[in-house]
């Protein structure tokens, strides 16, 4: 399985996005750009970006991760992709918090992002309002922009039951998925096909795998009426292997940007008027 496919096309959507904001900026401000991505991972934008010819006037990336292995991997792959050294005074990493991002202070109009639904791991909702705070800050005196992706509440039905079913061989499986004979450690339940989006199958069949060694070619799991209506309304994603994640409502986020004193809020998917020229100005998709 390389990848479900909806969020694949999810994340293609994220850097064609990207790509528009960066040309749009290039034409109308007339200033060189520095692409800091926030939560960068293995490093998807310092590869997209990399030779820096996509968007002229684009002259650096950088990337802020917690995670050393993630910086290791991310400086992997763009050597992979074939980046030369003559290239990486251009491509920043850097290990730290998304928390702790420190104002921009260069030359360069500073365009953070965070692409990963970071909010929706973030520990809860005050982690949710320190990262658009962070963010905020480290855009605000240079004139930045920040652009947070992230899910909304209102579709958890639609988009986060079948995907988080069609990928639990990496997060794990479900709680609202039955019976759990399989779902301690030590196994892997990787399932035999993908749900798109606004599939409402109540089951799924999976291989079972203990350490590596596959020990059931065939087994079935169904949803559980209340853990998933529990799930629906409250947009909390959790797994048997302890992982979390919360699609929060638009009303929620819309919230949490106007509390942080933010000056545009730009949702996807919604007619929105021209972007004013604001000071510490922020994007939210969705």
């Amino acid at each position: 399985m390389n990848g479900h496919p909806d969020v694949v096309a999810y994340e293609n959507f994220e850097e064609a996005f990207l790509d528009q904001l960066l040309v749009y900026l290039t034409n109308t401000m007339q200033k060189p750009l520095k692409l800091i991505d926030v939560g960068c991972g293995s490093g998807r934008l310092h590869t997209r970006y990399g030779r820096l010819v996509k968007i002229p006037m684009l002259e650096k990336v950088k990337g802020i991760d917690f995670s050393p292995n993630m910086l290791d991997l991310a400086r992997q792959k763009i050597k992979q992709a074939g980046l030369t050294d003559a290239f990486y005074p251009s491509l920043e990493f850097e290990q730290g918090s998304a928390f702790d991002l420190k104002p921009e202070t260069e030359t360069f109009l500073p365009i953070a992002v965070n692409l990963i639904n970071s909010i929706g791991v973030m520990q809860g909702e005050q982690g949710a309002q320190k990262l658009f705070v962070a963010m905020r800050r480290a855009v605000e005196n240079a004139g930045g922009i920040a652009v947070i992706s992230c899910y909304q509440g209102e579709y958890v039905q639609q988009y986060a039951l079948p995907q988080y079913e069609s990928t639990m061989n990496v997060c794990g499986q479900p709680v609202w998925l039955k019976p759990n004979n399989y779902a301690a450690e030590g196994y892997t339940l990787v399932p035999k096909g993908y749900k798109r989006a606004n599939t409402y199958d109540q089951s799924i069949e999976v291989e079972v795998y203990q350490n590596g060694h596959l020990v059931k070619p065939a087994f079935f799991l169904y949803r559980d009426k209340e853990a998933t209506e529990h799930a629906v309304r409250t947009g909390r994603i959790k797994t048997h292997n302890r992982y979390e994640s919360n699609w929060y409502s638009f009303n929620q986020v819309d919230q949490w940007i106007k509390h942080t004193g933010t000056a545009c809020l730009l949702p996807f998917g919604h007619q929105r008027p021209r972007p004013k020229k604001c000071r510490g100005r922020a994007t939210r998709h969705s």
